[in-house]
C-alpha cells in the first residue's frame, strides 16, 4: 500500500483529483447500490477522465453549513478532540481515494474518523434501520462509504454522525472489517482492468437510460442515415418504443380525465387534503391575451398556428359539402373512442395481426368495465382501487401483446 495525502487548496483541485481514482461516494456504483450513478456511468466517466462537478441540493448546502457545528456538538457530548480532516488520502497502488469530514483525535479506541450526515427524518425512517435500543444500519451505500475511507486512510473506527430532522443526534460506530476492505480492493481493481480494456459493463437501461439518452448518445451525426430495414433486433425495439409510448398517451388521457374530476369536485380551492395525501393546485394569472393583426398574419410563416387555420379554412371551403360531412363524421368515430380503446392503442383501423386486436379489445373492454365502476362510486378506496386495476390492465396488455409479437 502506497499512501499518498494531498492538501485540498480549492473545489477544482479536488474534483481534479477525484478523477483519477474510485473514491468512498463512488464504490456503492461497483455493488449496484449506489443511489446516484451506476458502474455503467461511473465506467465511461473515469475511462473519459471526466471531473464531475456535483449540484448540491438544499439539504446538501445546509448539511455542509452545518458541518462542523454537527461535529462540535458530538465532540462535545462524547468528550472527544476533533479536528477538520482537509485531506485527500489516495492508494496510489490500488487507484481508490478518498476526503473525509474530521478526524478523532482523542478516544480510548485511538485516532479514529467522523463522518458528518444530515438527514431529513422521513429519509431516515424510510431508509435507515434503528431498533431504538441503539443498533443502527445506515444505507448501504453508507455503509461501503465508511469501510472505503478506513481502508484508505488506514484506520481502525469510524464514528457515524447524523443529525436527523434538525434536533435529534445518532452516532454509529463501525469498525474496519478488512475483509469487507479486500473484497472492495478486489471490485476496484476488477473496474480498473475493465477500464484498461475498454470493456464496459453491461448497461441497466432501465437505470441508465438518462444518462445514455442525454450524455451518451446526445449528438447525432448530421446527415448520416443507418439503413436498419435488415436488423431484426433494432425492428422490434422501435415496434416496442411505439407501442409503449401508445400506452403512456393512453395513462396521460386517463391522469387528465382525474385530474379534471378533481378539480371538478374541489372547485376555487388552491389546496385539498385526502387520506391519501395533499394535492396542491397551481394559481394561473388571468391573461388580456395578445391581439392578433392582419399586418402579423402576413408577416407569419406556414407552420404558425394562425397560418395554418387560415389554410384549413381555405381547404374546407374548397371541398363540396360531401366531403366535407365524410370528414366530420370521421372525426366524430374518432373521439368515440372509449377510454380503455385509448387506453390499449386500439384505433378503428385493424392491427395487421388479428390477434392482437381481439387481445386489444378483451383488455379494452375490462377498462371501461372498470372505469364505470369508478365512476359509479362514491367510496374514495373503490376509486383507487379502480385506479390501480385500470393501470395493471394496461400493463397486462402490453405484455399479451408481446407474448404475440415476440420471436425466438
Amino acid at each position: 500500500m502506497s499512501l499518498e495525502v494531498i492538501q485540498i487548496e480549492n473545489e477544482q483541485q479536488w474534483l481534479g483529483e477525484r478523477v483519477k481514482d474510485i473514491t468512498s461516494t463512488e464504490v456503492s456504483a461497483l455493488y449496484g447500490l449506489s443511489p446516484y450513478k451506476t458502474e455503467f456511468e461511473l465506467f465511461h466517466e473515469k475511462r473519459d477522465a471526466q471531473v464531475v462537478k456535483f449540484e448540491p441540493n438544499e439539504r446538501m448546502k445546509w448539511g455542509t453549513r452545518l458541518e462542523s457545528i454537527i461535529a462540535q456538538g458530538a465532540a462535545e457530548d462524547q468528550g472527544w478532540d476533533i479536528a477538520k480532516l482537509n485531506v485527500y488520502m489516495r492508494d496510489t497502488d490500488a487507484r481508490i481515494g478518498s476526503s473525509f469530514d474530521f478526524e478523532i483525535l482523542s478516544s480510548a479506541n485511538g485516532k479514529g474518523i467522523m463522518e458528518i450526515k444530515n438527514v431529513d427524518s422521513l429519509q431516515f425512517h424510510k431508509n435507515w434501520i434503528d431498533d431504538g435500543a441503539g443498533n443502527i444500519e445506515a444505507p448501504e451505500h453508507i455503509e461501503l462509504q465508511i469501510q472505503h475511507q478506513m481502508e484508505v486512510a488506514n484506520y481502525d473506527w469510524t464514528a457515524l454522525v447524523a443529525l436527523v430532522g434538525g434536533n435529534e443526534l445518532k452516532i454509529v460506530y463501525r469498525n474496519r472489517d478488512r475483509e469487507i476492505g479486500a473484497g472492495i480492493r478486489a471490485k476496484v481493481s476488477e473496474f480498473w482492468d475493465r477500464v484498461k480494456r475498454n470493456s464496459p459493463p453491461s448497461a441497466d437501461y432501465s437505470k441508465d437510460a438518462e444518462f445514455i439518452i442525454k450524455q451518451l448518445h446526445a449528438k447525432a451525426n448530421e446527415g448520416e442515415v443507418l439503413d436498419a430495414t435488415e436488423d431484426p433486433v433494432v425492428a422490434e425495439l422501435l415496434k416496442q418504443y411505439r407501442f409503449v409510448s401508445s400506452e403512456l398517451s393512453g395513462l396521460e388521457a386517463i391522469k387528465d380525465s382525474y385530474k379534471a374530476q378533481i378539480l371538478e369536485k374541489i372547485g376555487g380551492a388552491s389546496k385539498v387534503l385526502t387520506p391519501y395525501g395533499t394535492l396542491s393546485c397551481g394559481m394561473v394569472k388571468d391573461s388580456l391575451g395578445t391581439l392578433i393583426t392582419a399586418d402579423m398574419v402576413k408577416s407569419m410563416k406556414p407552420g404558425s398556428v394562425i397560418v395554418d387555420m387560415a389554410a384549413e379554412q381555405r381547404r374546407r371551403s374548397d371541398m363540396t359539402q360531401e366531403s366535407v360531412e365524410q370528414q366530420e363524421q370521421a372525426q366524430v368515430q374518432e373521439r368515440q373512442l372509449s377510454l380503455g380503446e385509448r387506453s390499449v392503442g386500439l384505433t378503428l383501423e385493424a392491427d395487421i395481426n388479428e390477434s392482437i386486436t381481439i387481445i386489444k379489445r378483451i383488455y379494452a373492454a375490462a377498462i371501461d368495465q372498470t372505469a364505470s365502476i369508478a365512476l359509479q362510486s362514491d367510496d374514495p378506496e373503490v376509486r383507487r382501487l379502480c385506479t390501480v386495476a385500470i393501470t395493471e390492465t394496461q400493463a397486462a396488455c402490453m405484455w399479451a401483446v408481446k407474448t404475440i409479437t415476440w420471436k425466438v
